[in-house]
This record gives C-alpha cells, structure tokens and sequence, in this order.
C-alpha cells in the first residue's frame, strides 16, 4: 500500500464502488438479526409495533449510513497528497491562487449537506417513534382501541424506507460524484490560457479558469439541487404521511330519527336500580 493508498480515506475503509450495490440489503439484514435477540420473530408473525420499530430503525440507519458515506467520499476527493497544492497553483492568475479556498468551500458544502441528512434523519426517526409512544399512552389509557391497525404497522415500515432510502439514494448520487466535481479543483492547470483562432497571444491570466470555474459552479450547484431534490422527496413525503389526518363530520339528524330514539335517554333517567335498568335497555 503506497502513501497515496494510506491518504485515500475511501481506499482505507474500503467503501468500493461495490459496496453501494450490497449496503442496503446488509443494513436490513443486520436490524433484522439484532432486533431478533429480543424478540421471537423467528417463531411468529411480526405484530404491527415491530414492523413499525423496524421502519423507524431503517429511517435511522439509512440517514446516517447516507451521512457517512457522502462524507468519506468528499474527503476521498478532497485528500490528496500529489495535487492541489498552493505552491503548485500559484502564479498563473490572481484567481488561480484562491482555487483551493474555492475547493473548501465546495468541500464544507459536501460536510454540511452531510450534516444536515444525519440531523434531519435522527428527528424524523425520533418523531416517528414519539408518535409509538403516543399511540401505546393512548391505548393503555383507553383513549385508542389499540395502539394500531391491522395496516398502521406497514405503513409505518414503508415510510421509514421510504425517508431512509431517499437518504442513500441522494447520498449515492453526490457522494460517486465527488471526485469529479470536487477533483477539479486540485487536477485544474491555472498556469494554461487558451487563445483565439490562429492567434499567436494567449488570453489574460485567469481568463480560462474563470469561464471553466463559473460553468463547473453551475454543474455542482445543479447537482447538488438534484440530490436535496431525491432526499427531500422522502422526508417530506414521510412527514406528510406520518401523522394520520381524520376529519370527523357531524351530520345533523333527521328529526323522525331523533323522535324514533328519544325515549332512550329519557327511560335510562328514570332508572334508579341495576335491574331495572338492565330490563329498560
């Protein structure tokens, strides 16, 4: 292993191309079997709390794996020992000098949208588990029939892929891409300058880095849009679909129906006795 090998964070933890193909089915399969030693979900069905735990543990793991790993793939491009050095981009313009302060920037954009997955991941997940803890409150208090539905199970597991899973989809997206669009800064020549059709002067200094620099800019805001687009996609949808919505319309009642059962109430009134009363109803 060379030094180049030793600095190549991806290279170290052994975060190949290949692992993005197998990451989600061996982060289910691992929930799956740690949550097995304290449940008998080998001897029985799954009750809808347990799919409903299972689809909060996969939002979580899913968002911080999706943090992880776009964030060892920004320093993967970024850790360079060979290239993007001050010394060897200085001198070819005032704007070449600052291109590694332009790489930070885009680097710290890389951390913070990281970030900002692993946060947002942790609420969600802790959200979801809240509204557990509310509908079991509410069921033991009598409140709700029971905690949940034949269905609220499922769909609490579908939404808890569906916020995790928009998380690694976008992770994966920006984080492959990271070493094109962040390895221009350290491999771009800022002592080159192009010249016109069959002219013999060059352009000014910086000429060439400042249209390739706005045009790059450009591709790796446009990327970034895409990759919020997928992850946000998730969250919101999660979000909106979380919390169930009951409307409740009172219909007035028709006067011959209030007639029909008003002696109802008015016979219970009159009881003043158990058998009495059992006898009325």
């Amino acid at each position: 292993m060379t030094i180049a090998d030793v600095s190549n964070v991806g290279n170290v933890l052994a975060t190949g191309g290949s692992v993005t193909g197998v990451v989600t089915m061996c982060a289910l399969f691992i929930i799956y079997h740690m949550a097995n030693q304290y449940t008998s979900m080998m001897d029985s069905y799954m009750s809808q709390f347990q799919y409903a735990i299972a689809g909060d543990l996969i939002a979580l793991v899913l968002s911080q794996l999706a943090a992880a790993y776009a964030a060892v793939k920004m320093v993967d491009a970024v850790a360079t020992v060979t290239t993007g050095f001050y010394y060897l981009q200085r001198g070819g313009s005032a704007t070449g000098d600052f291109l590694g302060l332009y790489e930070l920037f885009a680097g710290m954009g890389y951390l913070t949208w990281t970030l900002l997955i692993s946060i947002v991941g942790y609420v969600a997940a802790g959200i979801l588990f809240e509204e557990f803890r509310v509908r079991e409150a509410g069921a033991a208090l009598g409140i709700y029939g029971a905690a949940f539905g034949a269905n609220d199970g499922f769909k609490y597991l579908a939404l808890g892929t569906i916020i995790g899973g928009g998380a690694w989809i976008a992770s994966v997206a920006l984080g492959d891409s990271a070493t094109e669009l962040l390895g221009f800064f350290d491999n771009y020549n800022t002592k080159v300058e192009g010249t016109e059709n069959n002219a013999t002067s060059v352009d000014t200094d910086g000429t060439s880095l400042m249209y390739d620099l706005i045009f790059h800019l450009v591709s790796l805001f446009a990327y970034f849009t895409v990759s919020t687009a997928i992850w946000l996609g998730g969250i919101i949808f999660g979000f909106v679909w979380m919390n169930p919505t009951v409307e409740t319309n009172c219909l007035a009642l028709d006067q011959s129906i209030k007639d029909k059962w008003e002696w109802i109430p008015n016979a219970l009134a009159k009881q003043t006795k158990y058998d009495s009363c059992l006898l009325a109803v």
